[in-house]
């Protein structure tokens, strides 16, 4: 009589890299099924990160002390595909844009943090409470590198983030990619100075091969519902068409007066 036996010698790092490549392969599953909702997709992703990281700044202050109003810009921006060969030169509507996401939130504390947030594709800054947050450093933001990648030379895959938390004088900036079932950092420096004590936030960038025109709706009707939440956070929204020109998107609507000092989006820039 035969038996069937289980293998019960299962190895992380082969879960995880077949993990990895099952998402690499099934990127529509978290939203990356086409380069319309490609970008919106990273947009989103994208702003719900700086959401998320804005109001956790004033869940974790102290009562007593005062926050000005946390601000949020968003910019999409035409890449030039001069270096890339002829024959992968997009002549249509399809093109490579550079999506750039900054706040002045909490930022992340230590290059070590940055890591461990980006450093595999399932690793996530979402807590293990019930408390919902609007988005975290999970799956999707780490599915856009993936989606990125999948269509060089267009699009390099490479995200750069630049971070600094208020309780440190640490200005963190890093290049990562996506390998296998982990991200490879091409580029990390900390520069240290007083100047950049009490100065918070996260700016993170990538090219994506997008429809703007197609994706232009959707872009619109999420920062429209945002308005509709009235968050203690200011928006700036910048976007560039390569054959209109710039876009007017109405920012989300809030009522706080207060504006913050210049921060790490201007010192970041």
């Amino acid at each position: 009589m035969s038996r069937l036996h289980r293998r019960s010698d299962k190895n992380p790092v082969s879960l995880k890299r077949s993990a990895a490549s099952f998402l690499s392969q099934q990127l529509q599953l978290v939203g990356f099924s086409s380069p319309a909702d490609g970008l919106f997709q990273c947009v989103k992703e994208f702003t719900d990160n700086s959401i998320d990281a804005c109001l956790s700044l004033l869940k974790t202050s102290d009562a007593n002390e005062l926050h000005p109003r946390s601000k949020i810009t968003i910019s999409i921006s035409p890449v030039s595909d001069s270096n890339a060969p002829a024959s992968t030169r997009r002549r249509d509507r399809v093109k490579a844009y550079k999506v750039a996401v900054g706040d002045t939130g909490k930022g992340i504390e230590s290059l070590e943090r940055v890591r461990e947030l980006f450093g595999t594709v399932f690793s996530s800054s979402k807590s293990n409470g019930l408390e919902q947050t609007a988005g975290t450093f999970g799956v999707a933001i780490k599915s856009a590198i993936l989606y990125s990648l999948s269509t060089r030379p267009l699009t390099s895959g490479v995200m750069s983030v630049i971070t600094s938390s208020s309780k440190s004088c640490e200005l963190i900036s890093c290049d990562l990619t996506m390998k296998s079932h982990q991200a490879e950092f091409m580029s990390e420096s900390v520069q240290t100075s007083p100047q950049y004590f009490g100065v918070s936030g996260t700016k993170v960038s990538l090219a994506i091969l997008g429809d703007l025109d197609q994706a232009l709706p959707k872009i619109k009707a999420y920062f429209s519902a945002l308005g509709l939440l009235n968050l203690p956070i200011s928006f700036s929204i910048d976007i560039v068409s390569p054959t209109a020109g710039p876009v007017l998107i109405p920012a989300p609507y809030v009522e706080i007066q207060n504006y913050p000092p210049p921060g790490l989006l201007s010192a970041a820039a």
